[in-house]
């Protein structure tokens, strides 16, 4: 019995171990923590943000006249208004509701002025762009 109740005491020692551990869901840099001895988290709560260096993303909005030519999969120059580095980019998602909508659009120019989001996925495998670094994409 007491063999039977020490094994229950490891199994929740245990699983009281794997509850403490704060596990990112994907290999990386930790670029902040913001967890600090004593702190609760929720499940799924944030605890860090961490860097993967993966390609990064980003969004621009473009007008109903561009969005033909912004199909998914579709490529785009894109250049770093940092240092004028110039990527390669693919579309992989457009927004499929207008980010502007004009109180009334009744004519083809007010049409005009809706604007969608497009979301780049940019080539970068040197990492040299940074989180919030501003771009400028082209047309190929």
């Amino acid at each position: 019995a007491q063999r039977a109740a020490a094994q229950a005491a490891q199994r929740y020692a245990a699983a009281r171990l794997r509850e403490a551990v704060v596990v990112a869901p994907a290999a990386g840099v930790v670029q902040r923590f913001d967890l600090h001895a004593g702190d609760l988290l929720a499940a799924g709560q944030q605890a860090a943000i961490v860097d993967t260096f993966a390609d990064p993303y980003a969004y621009i909005y473009a007008s109903q006249r561009d969005l033909g030519a912004l199909a998914r999969s579709a490529h785009v120059r894109v250049v770093s208004d940092a240092d004028g580095s110039t990527y390669d980019g693919v579309v992989e998602a457009q927004d499929r509701t207008p980010q502007f909508t004009p109180q009334n659009t009744e004519t083809a120019d007010q049409r005009a002025d809706l604007v969608y989001g497009v979301k780049l996925r940019i080539r970068d495998p040197r990492h040299r762009l940074l989180a919030g670094t501003t771009i400028t994409a082209y047309l190929r």
